[in-house]
């Protein structure tokens, strides 16, 4: 099994946030999920700093726009260019709160070197994925049908309406239909593409490194013994319509991380931080703030 210290990091690239009130604590450091960037916090990183009184830092992961950009891809390489940036930032402990693919970053690191993690919050990602399971199979397909759907796009067409034809297509990706009464859809995020000065539109993302990390279920595994245990407290967010059921694997869960925490969040497909901003600022400050025994 690799670890971190047989991985080569890549830089990457980050945003930052001085509360107005800076307590002398660990900072926290958000983490994306795939296709996402740094900028998918900023409506809520600055009030839960603000509320926390700790410094706050986005990262943009690997093969991710500004970040470097790599041939390799894994969970693996991902925790190693988080430890990493905390190292060159000299941040010798954080939070870590990480959504979908950088919730298994944020574990991995956790579950690697626990001294450097004070609490971990993780939105709407389990601990292992099957690799049968028909959210990795299917969100596979709908980056190869992206990635072909993007170069056929004419230069014509504008770049809002590219990117409702592009975002349609991931509708759905982590999400599961709710009940007929729900009239709500999911909140797709702003997917990372632009037209370049041809006129041509190019992701801003390494979609074929991508694309190929989704085919190889080790690469997207969290590596971990099954004696590691992490101590700290942990909070995870699931979504009500998401299709990962995290609530499902809470045994498992707590065996590894026995100090965790679990809320639903209603209405929610996948993305609480994006969907109920509101509520996700609550909840996070909430446990951020309170000391469990």
């Amino acid at each position: 099994m690799d670890t971190d210290n047989k991985l080569t990091p890549v830089n990457l690239f980050f945003t930052y946030y001085d509360p107005n009130h800076i307590q002398n604590k660990p900072p926290i450091i958000f983490i994306h999920g795939i296709l996402s960037s740094p900028y998918c916090w900023n409506k809520v990183k600055s009030k839960i700093c603000d509320k926390t009184g700790r410094k706050g830092y986005a990262v943009y992961l690997r093969n991710h726009d500004l970040s470097d950009w790599s041939d390799e891809m894994s969970v693996s390489h991902m925790a190693a260019d988080l430890k990493n940036f905390m190292l060159k930032e000299s941040i010798s402990k954080a939070i870590l709160i990480g959504h979908s693919l950088g919730g298994r970053v944020a574990l991995a690191v956790t579950l690697q070197n626990p001294e450097m993690i004070e609490k971990i919050i993780i939105e709407d990602m389990k601990l292992t994925i099957d690799e049968n399971e028909r959210e990795i199979l299917g969100f596979k397909s709908i980056l190869r049908l992206a990635a072909s759907s993007l170069k056929e796009i004419p230069s014509s067409v504008s770049k809002n309406v590219a990117q409702k034809k592009i975002q349609h297509l991931f509708t759905f990706a982590w999400s599961k239909k709710p009940a007929e009464e729900a009239y709500s859809k999911p909140l797709t995020p702003h997917l990372p593409f632009y037209k370049n000065k041809s006129g041509k539109f190019e992701w801003k993302i390494n979609i074929d490194v991508i694309t190929k990390m989704f085919g190889i279920m080790k690469d997207f595994e969290i590596p971990f013994r099954e004696d590691t245990v992490y101590l700290g407290e942990a909070l995870f967010i699931a979504a009500e319509y998401s299709a990962f059921k995290v609530l499902k694997q809470k045994e498992l869960i707590q065996k590894h991380i026995p100090n965790s925490q679990f809320i639903s969040a209603k209405g929610v497909y996948h993305s609480c931080h994006l969907e109920k901003q509101e509520e996700f600022v609550e909840i996070v400050s909430n446990f951020l703030i309170t000391k469990h025994v």
